[in-house]
């Protein structure tokens, strides 16, 4: 926008012009009307507007204080010189109590400026930036505190104000003495005074309020030195000992100030930190926020470095650790600072506190690759083979992490290579881990122990440098670790294969006889381990097919596990190749045929495919169930007519009394295809499970209109009964099914059975999760008493109440 008040410099004025409108928009005042008003406020000094301009200024800002926020030092001054009747919090901020509730200043605070509470005014000058209004405050505050002596302070407060003004405050060490004697100390009855009034309750301004009030300072990186000697004012004593005077904080201050010292460290606002070592504040006091960072250690981790110095020329203690157990040398490890590192190292900072699960600055540095820093601890006397808690040692981590240059540095500079951690891991499987060749060809011309395995409880999973290869899949580091005479262990092989390593396996079966029993007694290629599975039953589960063929050209004895896995997994190449190899079709694991394990998946090519290799489609489960049966439980329409034509009796029932048809009925989903085929093949339509119940029992409480709708014509009883005494009627009623409900009544359904406990399809319907009105006026209406009890003596209108 053009700028209509200053046409010379319109691009500067339009970019600060711009700025404070945009502020307008979050203030509750009409930015666009208030244009002129904002800029006078800004940029001019409003005590040379004319008598007629001034009233119209000042009753606008009457209408909108918070025009306020737009006012220079000069002008926020000359308006409070003018008495101006305004709540200055309304300026600046919503107020809000201790429970974080926000509420509004009393009336009575906000009359005027000169009664309003000190907080209040500390604020608006805050928030506003207005030194001007933050000299009142200090004035006003002085005034009270003073209970009398109000003349004498103010005297000293308009000389503070003057040497203020002169920039004689905060440069002259003298100066600032003389003034922090004259407002600090007075002569000594003033003092006593002052110390008294200072820490009355009601002449304290509110400590989570003057914390923000410093914490909005703080964040001024600018703010001038002046304004935080006013803010910090009578927050201190000063006190004389062995002729020495220093500053401490009032006691109802000091947690405040090791707060605000924390606070000014992260922020890297270096004055306010000085002001605050200056009165008195605990240079190793930590933060409130649970972590119990000390101002050193925060310092650090931001990367403060004129902080981190300014800290340690006070004398802050290097070792202190936070509540995870970091320092702060700790804390620039971990970022990587090696300036920070360096000055802290050369202050004499311990290089050997770890945190609390051990792990230390020089293990951040291996895991980090800080070379530099590395060597900085070393030269500092870092131990080298200090562990973390799980024993793992900095070397590991460095082959872990595929870090050789830092290898280097710790073997070097006098790592062990034979360390274990509590696992009992070595430092060759770590490197195994890493799968970095140059270091593992190290540590095999070293002699480390080859076969050294780790100690966890279970056989199997007790690992060696090899099996570590075998699972990373590194077939020069496998064949490293053979050349040098490591022992083939059955799990080598085995993870080889669960993990499609096929040059790892190529290389295992040509450099040992697989055939052969291992150091354990075991054969390796046919090693069933704790779970069950050998070598190929994991290759086939995971659907390594070229691994498949790599154990079928070396041997490997084919179990019904193997095709099992392949066939529930819908491997279909492996299944081809296991068949082609005389697998079993009819084999069984875990009491389940492979076709039954394809039928349940859904797997229609490898049905057919161990079909055509004889698999017997009437061979079931354990448990009696069918591959039909499957098929008809998980929905699948088109294996169920596949195999309809190949079983040799279609109600066979499995040990639950299930048979096909039941088993389509109590599908998750309807198949009314595979229902209606089962029918017209000849599947029996009145067989009653264990529980008593058919397939219309089954369709009725799913909801499965069409299968229900099949069933009806051709069953010989609509009425029949489970176990419980409940019909088809009582199963839709309850789920809420109003269209088979209908439907039911329709095929002449009997409404006033009773089940075992009582109820009736009415009642039914009123215990139903959801209101199912059309059913109830449906069964009243043929006739369904309304007053039958059940055992519990309630009706239905109880239930539906």
């Amino acid at each position: 926008q053009e700028n209509e008040y200053d046409p010379n410099a319109r691009e500067e004025r339009a970019a600060q012009y711009a700025q404070f409108i945009l502020k307008g928009f979050g203030l509750e005042c009409e930015a666009l009307r208030h244009q002129q008003q904002m800029y006078q406020l800004c940029f001019t000094d409003v005590s040379l507007l004319n008598e007629k301009e001034r009233s119209e200024l000042l009753e606008e800002i009457r209408i909108y204080p918070k025009l306020l926020m737009f006012a220079n030092v000069d002008n926020a001054q000359y308006l409070y010189d003018l008495g101006l009747q305004v709540d200055p919090i309304r300026i600046v901020r919503s107020r809000k109590d201790q429970n974080g509730v926000a509420t509004s200043v009393r009336q009575t605070d906000v009359e005027n400026l000169t009664t309003c509470s000190l907080q209040d005014l500390f604020y608006a000058a805050l928030k506003l930036e207005s030194y001007g209004l933050l000299k009142v405050a200090v004035r006003e505050k002085q005034a009270r505190l003073q209970n009398g002596s109000t003349v004498q302070v103010r005297q000293v407060m308009d000389d503070l104000v003057t040497r203020v003004e002169k920039g004689d405050l905060g440069q002259d060490p003298t100066g600032k003495a003389q003034i922090g004697n004259e407002v600090d100390q007075g002569t000594a009855q003033d003092q006593q005074t002052h110390t008294q009034a200072a820490q009355e309750p009601n002449n304290m301004i509110d400590e989570k309020v003057w914390f923000d009030l410093c914490d909005l300072a703080m964040q001024k990186q600018a703010l001038r030195t002046p304004i935080i000697d006013l803010l910090l004012l009578d927050t201190y004593e000063t006190i004389t000992i062995g002729g020495r005077t220093e500053r401490r904080p009032y006691p109802q201050y000091k947690s405040l100030y090791n707060r605000l010292l924390v606070e000014s460290a992260s922020r890297g606002n270096l004055t306010f930190l000085e002001k605050l070592m200056e009165s008195g504040a605990n240079l190793d006091s930590r933060n409130g926020d649970g972590y119990g960072d000390t101002a050193l250690i925060v310092a650090t981790d931001k990367g403060h470095m004129a902080i981190v110095e300014k800290l340690i020329e006070g004398g802050a203690t290097l070792d202190i650790t936070n509540n995870k157990g970091h320092t702060a040398l700790y804390r620039a490890c971990s970022n990587g600072a090696t300036a920070i590192v360096d000055k802290l190292i050369t202050h004499r900072a311990n290089t050997n506190i770890g945190e609390l699960d051990g792990m230390t600055p020089l293990i951040i540095a291996c895991r980090d690759g800080e070379m530099e820093i590395l060597k900085s601890l070393i030269g500092a006397g870092a131990d080298v083979n200090q562990a973390m808690n799980n024993g793992q040692a900095p070397i590991m981590v460095a082959c872990e992490l595929r870090k050789e240059e830092i290898f280097n540095v710790l073997k070097n500079s006098g790592a062990s290579i034979h360390v274990r951690n509590t696992d009992g891991r070595t430092v060759l499987m770590s490197a195994c881990i890493g799968n970095n060749q140059p270091i593992i060809d190290q540590l095999l011309a070293s002699g480390v122990d080859l076969d050294a395995r780790t100690t966890t409880e279970a056989t199997d999973a007790k690992l060696t440098a090899l099996t570590t290869a075998c699972i990373k899949g590194n077939e020069g580091v496998v064949g490293s670790l053979l050349d040098k005479g490591a022992e083939l262990r059955s799990i080598d092989l085995s993870m080889a294969c669960y993990e499609g390593h096929q040059e790892v396996l190529a290389t295992l079966i040509a450099k040992r006889d697989v055939s052969a029993a291992d150091i354990d007694g075991q054969v390796p290629l046919n090693h069933i381990d704790a779970d069950g599975q050998s070598p190929l039953d994991l290759a086939c589960q995971e659907g390594h097919a070229a691994i498949v063929d790599q154990l079928i050209e070396a041997g490997v004895a084919i179990d019904d596990m193997a095709l099992h896995h392949a066939c529930i997994d819908g491997h279909d190449a492996i299944v081809d190749k296991l068949i082609s190899k005389d697998a079993n079709p009819n084999g069984k694991f875990n009491g389940i045929p492979a076709l039954n394990a394809a039928a349940q998946k859904g797997h229609e090519s490898i049905i057919d495919k161990l079909i055509g290799a004889g698999a017997d489609v009437n061979v079931a489960d354990d448990d009696g169930t069918t591959a039909l049966m499957h098929a008809g439980f998980q929905g699948y329409e088109a294996i169920v007519t596949r195999l309809i034509p190949k079983v040799d009796d279609i109600n066979v029932k499995d040990n639950e009394g299930n048979t096909a048809l039941i088993a389509v009925a109590y599908c998750e989903q309807e198949c009314l295809a595979s229902a209606e085929k089962l029918i017209k093949e000849g599947s029996d339509v009145d067989v009653v499970d264990n529980e008593g119940r058919t397939a219309l029992h089954y369709a009725a409480n799913n909801g499965y209109e069409g299968i229900v709708a099949e069933l009806i014509p051709k069953v010989d009883d609509i009425n029949v009964v489970d176990n419980e005494g409940r019909t088809a009627l009582h199963y839709a009623a309850e789920s809420g099914h109003e269209a088979i409900v209908a439907e039911l009544i329709g095929a002449g359904a009997d409404i006033s059975v009773k089940d075992n406990e009582g109820n009736t399809a009415l009642i039914a319907v009123a215990c139903c999760e959801q209101e199912c009105l059309a059913s109830a006026e449906k069964l009243i209406k043929e006739g369904s008493d309304v007053d039958v009890v059940d055992k519990e003596g309630r009706t239905a209108l109880h239930y539906a109440a």
